[in-house]
């Protein structure tokens, strides 16, 4: 391990990756420093200039090159007898659709296996509000929103797309689901068919833990069983 004795800091952004930040390692060797200090650089959101807004911590960023560039970064500062400093910053993250983490917490509530990375209090002073995740997004009130056309229900295409072409080439997948439904529907109360409600909550209730048994860390495939 190269001792710390200084620090070259290198904002990393598209345009200038990890092989732009490799090619200064001769030039950093010879200023006299030991390590290369990094901004953030796991994968961010899309066209992200700082690196903060992280969407997923399992990889380094591909707008920076990817796993290759990072690798070839690793050996240019080795050859030089160089360390990394790496900037992580836990608690910062982007909101968007490409952070599968948040959108799980989303969609399942507190019984997201990610519900506790997140500091969420399911039960606070309002009861109308426990298990549920209050977020402030609107300009106005609930209901001027709604009536103003604001506010509406969509389809994501791209999400049920992708999940649908995931599920569609898995067959043994398929013909396990569907035995799964009929099995459902073959124990279930006459009474309980004829509430929709109900029998959409027992649907999605054991879509989800097929799921979750089945797909391992895949988190956006489901919710392609709440478009189905």
């Amino acid at each position: 391990m190269t001792d710390l004795v200084g620090t070259y800091r290198v904002q990393l952004r598209p345009g200038f990756g990890f092989d732009e930040a490799a090619s200064l390692a001769d030039y950093l060797a010879a200023l006299g420093v030991s390590h290369l200090y990094c901004s953030p650089y796991l994968q961010a959101a899309p066209g992200s200039t700082h690196g903060y807004d992280i969407v997923d911590y399992g990889w380094v960023n591909e707008e920076l090159g990817g796993a290759a560039a990072h690798a070839r970064l690793d050996t240019a500062l080795k050859d030089n007898g160089l360390g990394q400093v790496l900037d992580v910053v836990p608690n910062h993250m982007a909101t968007g659709p490409e952070n599968a983490w948040w959108w799980d917490v989303l969609q399942n509530g507190p019984s997201s296996r990610y519900a506790g990375y997140f500091d969420i209090d399911w039960h606070g002073p309002e009861s109308r509000l426990h298990d549920k995740v209050l977020l402030p997004i609107l300009g106005d009130h609930y209901g001027r929103v709604l009536d103003a056309g604001d506010i509406k229900l969509v389809r994501e295409p791209e999400i049920i797309t992708r999940g649908l072409v995931h599920v569609d080439s898995n067959q043994e997948m398929l013909d396990e689901v569907r035995r799964m439904l009929v099995g459902m529907f073959a124990e279930t109360p006459p009474e309980e068919l004829r509430d929709s409600e109900l029998l959409q909550e027992s649907m999605r209730a054991m879509l989800k833990r097929y799921f979750r048994k089945s797909m391992g860390r895949r988190p956006m495939i489901l919710p392609v069983v709440w478009e189905m």
